[in-house]
């Protein structure tokens, strides 16, 4: 062995007491790119499709005729109004200066109900779409 000796890897017989060992570390690192591949298309299409229907319904029309009916008859409390059917009776009534109530008075609403067929076409519109792999 001699003095002026040079140690590599410090490490082996020739490393001499109070000598540094050296140990390489080694470390990996990986580097990732990304990258756009087109792998295939699609084609998207659509379309609005209008179609006519026939509406089929029946509409009512209620009217309301106003009758005054005389009645001129004494009573004791003011009568509620009531329903006769379709008629609705609506007592007016005074007081007078004996203090008993008098219906001078009623008013009938006569309720006429008419139905008529009503008939139209109305237009409804869809999208369709479709998809296709190019």
């Amino acid at each position: 062995m001699t003095d002026n000796h040079e140690h590599d890897s410090g490490v082996g017989p020739e490393s001499a007491p109070g000598d540094r060992i050296r140990i390489p570390i080694v470390e990996e690192r990986i580097h990732l790119e990304k990258q756009k591949v087109e792998t295939g298309r699609v084609r998207v299409t659509s379309r609005v499709v209008s179609e006519t229907q026939p509406v089929h319904e029946t509409l009512a029309t209620v009217r309301v005729q106003v009758e005054r009916v005389p009645v001129d008859r004494v009573v004791t409390e003011a009568p509620p109004v009531r329903t006769e059917g379709n008629r609705t009776i609506i007592p007016v009534t005074e007081e007078v200066l004996v203090k008993c109530i008098r219906v001078t008075e009623e008013i009938h609403l006569v309720e006429e109900r008419t139905e008529s067929p009503f008939e139209n076409e109305v237009t409804l519109r869809r999208t369709e779409v479709d998809v296709a792999r190019d």
